[in-house]
């Protein structure tokens, strides 16, 4: 279970959201069955104890009530909205490195890639058997999300 993520410096900027991907496929593909993040919900410029701002996937302004969703908020709702419960990690192939799959219990495959770039690349994507490979073009600074049945073998 991989229960620690970095914290960051409060910005909750979307290049934390990609650092966040990043961690999560490494610790993925390093053996962690699961994955939460740290900071949940803060305040506003919310600081940790030892008093340095830190990121937080949703902050709360309790005078205004004002809640705002941040960009790992959204990295970890993609995730768990395509990946959900009892989903297990497959092995995926290519030379495009921020990419993880898994394997659905109805046996559908997900496929999520993140570009960080600062410019789309085309990239073919497909399955093992090869079925109908298919030219996709991943936006510069994105999370794209892939599903392949498992009758069909296309997304």
């Amino acid at each position: 279970m991989q229960s620690e993520n970095e914290c960051h410096d409060g910005k909750n900027s979307f290049a934390d959201a990609e650092h966040t991907f990043s961690l999560f496929r490494r610790y993925m593909t390093g053996g962690a069955n699961s994955h939460f993040f740290w900071n949940m919900v803060l305040q506003p410029g919310g600081k940790s104890s030892w008093g340095w701002a830190q990121n937080a996937m949703i902050t709360v302004d309790s005078k205004s009530q004002q809640i705002e969703f941040h960009p790992e908020y959204y990295v970890m709702k993609h995730i768990s909205h395509f990946v959900p419960p009892k989903s297990h990690m497959i092995a995926c192939t290519g030379s495009w490195g921020d990419k993880i799959a898994f394997v659905k219990p109805d046996g559908t495959s997900v496929l999520i890639i993140g570009n960080t770039a600062n410019r789309a690349y085309e990239i073919t994507i497909g399955t093992s058997d090869n079925t109908a490979p298919e030219r996709v073009t991943l936006p510069g600074h994105s999370f794209n999300t892939f599903e392949f049945t498992a009758s069909a073998g296309k997304g």
